[in-house]
């Protein structure tokens, strides 16, 4: 039996390698597809590549003992159809802020549903009484760049390590309506990115943490990540409309030690003075660099202002129209029209 626990290796590497071996038994399961083709329970909703994606994903997840969440679970139907997938799954929760979730009834006992909003932290903390660690998570929620990131950050951590963080329908992020835009620093995708480059933290050559590169970020939505729990960032990848992020132990998300075998140095002859424990990192600056994202807060900082001041101009214009419609305005017109009259010429008329 082969033990994991000798080779200096993250959990998913094996996962992969044991369901490759096991590829004609996961042939004969019915695929997400195909589950969703013949579904005729409650309704459910999926684009056709995130059914794909899932297939390649998480089949090497079909016969664990997992833990899944979903938000936004609408009619339930997706809850149903993960119940078939998963048929060794203990936990599927699913979390809709729509109260009418809650009258949803569902045969497998495993299943259960969360009402609330889940970037708060009371329906975080509900959804957590019922199962404290999860190994799949899916946002499928509002979309909203906000939401996104404030849940992720407080759900991420309950994530065990080699599990998948899963993100739908990321495209509403260059949507203006969604808290986005293309050039948007402050959207939900412009911080899955920022995410990428903490996979690379041993490589930045600044004296930088990860949390400091989130930081603009944090102040804006008023969320926080611990420091550790970035650590544990494996992978981000990038598909047409999600993204997945992958989460292993910290000791894995290293380059490691260098690897040189072989006798022949013929060309490359520098590879014999390699150490396995030899750096690569070259010093970088941030002397006269600024935060892209700093502009991007100081722009929706006036933008805040330039809203303020157009409510009170508003009023006053409401006070101002108001009194020109009020009686005694009127009642009053021909004593102005008197005045102005009578008034020299070149002085002010009212």
């Amino acid at each position: 039996m082969l033990n994991v626990a000798e080779f200096d290796l993250p959990y998913s590497f094996f996962s992969d390698a044991i369901s490759a071996s096991l590829a004609p038994q996961y042939n004969m399961e019915k695929s997400l597809e195909d589950l969703y083709a013949k579904h005729r329970g409650k309704k459910a909703d999926k684009w056709q590549s995130y059914l794909r994606v899932y297939d390649k994903l998480l089949h090497i997840y079909r016969n664990r003992n997992i833990d899944l969440l979903e938000i936004g679970i609408q009619n339930g139907g997706s809850l149903e159809i993960w119940s078939q997938f998963f048929r060794s799954a203990e936990h599927l929760i699913g979390c809709d802020i729509n109260p009418d979730c809650g009258t949803l009834h569902f045969e497998d006992e495993r299943i259960d549903v969360v009402i609330g909003d889940a970037s708060k932290k009371c329906t975080q903390e509900a959804i957590l009484s019922k199962c404290d660690k999860f190994d799949i998570i899916i946002d499928d929620g509002s979309h909203t760049s906000a939401d996104i990131i404030v849940t992720f950050s407080g759900l991420f951590p309950h994530l065990r390590d080699g599990g998948l963080y899963i993100v739908e329908d990321i495209h509403c992020s260059y949507w203006t309506e969604f808290g986005g835009g293309l050039y948007n620093q402050l959207s939900a995708i412009s911080f899955m990115k920022r995410l990428s480059d903490i996979v690379n933290f041993e490589h930045w050559g600044v004296n930088l943490t990860r949390r400091d590169l989130l930081e603009p970020l944090k102040n804006f939505y008023r969320f926080d990540l611990d420091e550790s729990d970035l650590g544990h960032i494996y992978s981000v990848d990038f598909t047409n409309s999600m993204v997945v992020i992958q989460k292993e132990s910290s000791e894995y998300n290293t380059l490691g030690k260098r690897i040189i075998t072989g006798k022949n140095a013929d060309v490359a002859h520098q590879i014999n003075t390699y150490g396995e424990d030899q750096s690569e990192l070259i010093p970088q600056t941030l002397e006269g660099l600024v935060d892209p994202i700093n502009y991007a807060l100081e722009l929706e900082e006036r933008k805040a202002k330039i809203d303020s001041l157009s409510q009170h101009l508003r009023a006053k214009d409401e006070i101002i129209q108001h009194l020109l419609n009020s009686t005694s305005w009127k009642v009053t017109r021909p004593l102005r029209a008197l005045k102005n009259f009578l008034q020299p010429p070149g002085t002010s008329q009212q």
